[in-house]
């Protein structure tokens, strides 16, 4: 569990080893999506379902959940709670 913790904590940041700014974003970015639509596909094969309609799935719940917290970090720093 530990380790898949680890792995997918890090695929995002591995961009930023090599690069900044927006290119790393973009990249990080890229490769978020692309491991959560590979996780849907393989849990979709598990479960004997669709593997295209999972691995969209996971990737749209991803996509999702990652803008609400852009979204609220953005408020938090427009209210002054944060910086960013």
């Amino acid at each position: 569990m530990f380790v898949s913790f680890l792995v997918g904590g890090m695929l995002p940041i591995i961009p930023f080893f090599f690069g900044s700014g927006y290119s790393a974003l973009a990249i990080a970015i890229g490769i978020s999506v692309t491991a959560s639509f590979i996780v849907g596909a393989i849990k979709s094969r598990m479960a004997e379902t669709g593997i295209l309609k999972g691995g969209l799935e996971m990737a749209g719940l991803g996509t999702g959940v990652a803008l609400i917290g852009f979204g609220i970090g953005s408020e938090l720093a427009n209210l002054g709670i944060i910086n960013i």
